[in-house]
């Protein structure tokens, strides 16, 4: 009896909207590439961080090809990541921000040109929903 008691006050409880559902993660996904690299994936947005999952994908045996993903609150840098690869592709992980809350995140790659330079796409921005 009093389990049908208790289930029926968390029904009640439910339809009155008094327990809120735990929030669920969106994912945002994002590719960035200029002629000799990539980087795609996504950033799953976490309560109060953002984990990318990608690959990076690079052309060149003799020079880093390197994805610059950095986190934002507000106008405050709140974490940074950097990969780099030689020619082949190479996933990776990174959780960003802890403990700040994370409402924006930047993904650049850039990709070697001749011996000592290098070229960069534009930075593309993705925002939390």
């Amino acid at each position: 009896m009093k389990l049908m008691k208790g289930c029926a006050v968390i029904a009640a409880a439910l339809a009155l909207g008094s327990v809120a559902p735990a929030e669920a993660a969106s994912r945002t996904p994002f590719a960035v590439s200029i002629p000799g690299g990539t980087v795609a994936g996504s950033i799953v947005w976490n309560p109060r961080t953002a984990t990318v999952d990608a690959v990076l994908t690079g052309h060149r045996q003799d020079r880093w090809t390197t994805a610059f993903i950095l986190a934002y609150s507000g106008d405050v840098q709140v974490g940074a990541w950097t990969q780099g690869v030689l020619d082949r592709p190479e996933r990776f992980s990174a959780e960003l921000g802890d403990p700040d809350l994370v409402d924006r995140v930047t993904a650049q790659v850039c990709v070697p040109v001749g011996k000592t330079r290098e070229r960069c796409s534009a930075v593309k921005e993705l925002h939390r929903r």
